[in-house]
């Protein structure tokens, strides 16, 4: 069994519904949730001109591959795709692998840790808060460390425990 950690966000429509059948969809297709963050709602990142996102971080133990996750979270999220999908644009559902156990993997459809992990203040109060010891396998600084040395200034608001 491996752990694996997966971010998800959501910020068109009913974020918290989306964020919800994706927790749903998780456990039925990946594995069983051990942990769950507290959703928190973030300004955007990256593209700030568009709404607010519910963010929250999931701990999972499975038996899948990371690519066996990876094939899922795309077929997922492109059955549930808003229709002006871009880079970094609005979303009904965002759902990123961010650790796969302490492996790491630099494949076409795939890279972890998530590249982006250190420099998102929204995704390590998320881990900080679920698995604030684990490290980092390339940085190898805790999840802790980590959010407490992120420059991101994002504004971040608790939304609710779920």
């Amino acid at each position: 069994m491996q752990t694996v950690f997966v971010g998800l966000g959501s910020n068109v429509g009913d974020r918290l519904k989306h964020i919800k059948e994706a927790t749903a969809a998780i456990k039925e297709n990946i594995g069983a949730v051990q942990l769950a963050s507290t959703i928190i709602e973030t300004a955007a990142w990256g593209n700030t001109n568009q709404h607010a996102f519910l963010n929250q971080v999931l701990q999972i133990q499975t038996n899948k591959s990371a690519f066996e996750i990876i094939d899922f979270i795309n077929a997922y999220q492109s059955k549930h795709r808003n229709k002006d999908y871009t880079k970094w644009g609005p979303r009904t559902i965002d759902i990123d692998v961010l650790y796969y156990d302490s492996y790491c993997i630099f494949a076409e459809e795939i890279e972890l840790p998530h590249p982006f992990i250190a420099q998102r203040k929204f995704v390590l109060h998320s881990l900080a808060e679920i698995a604030p010891n684990w490290s980092h396998p390339i940085l190898r600084q805790s999840q802790a460390n980590l959010f407490s040395n992120c420059a991101d200034k994002t504004e971040m608001v608790e939304y609710l425990n779920v």
